[in-house]
């Protein structure tokens, strides 16, 4: 199952030249925050993770498989507030088969809610 418009929503993209940066909406009546954890919901580290993944595939416009992840770091939990909630990805690199990326997910008072080192392979 995608996350995008079931977990989150995309709601502008911008880039410069070493990064781009996607803003979110974390959708609160999702069905995930309903099972973790009902009353007092948090963004699952791995919804997090595939999160960085599918922003990652339209940026590339192409279906990628994880290959590594490194550096995996959960600073902060998540929590769907109604804050704006920022995708930054720095560093994508491109070798043949395999993209690299350092995903930070942040809000707008820089407050970091996780660094993911992601290598993905084109499926």
């Amino acid at each position: 199952m995608k996350l995008i418009e079931n977990l989150y929503k995309i709601t502008a993209r911008t880039s410069t030249d070493d990064a781009v940066i996607y803003q979110i909406e974390l959708l609160a009546d999702s069905p995930i925050y309903k099972a973790h954890f009902p009353g007092n919901p948090i963004t699952p580290g791995v919804c997090q993770i595939q999160m960085a993944l599918e922003l990652l595939e339209i940026i590339e416009n192409q279906k990628l498989n994880i290959k590594t992840l490194k550096n995996v770091k959960f600073i902060s939990a998540l929590i769907p507030q109604g804050q704006h909630i920022s995708v930054v990805f720095n560093n994508i690199t491109r070798q043949e088969n395999e993209i690299k990326t350092q995903a930070t997910i942040k809000d707008t008072n820089d407050v970091i809610y996780a660094k993911i080192s992601l290598q993905t392979v084109i499926a």
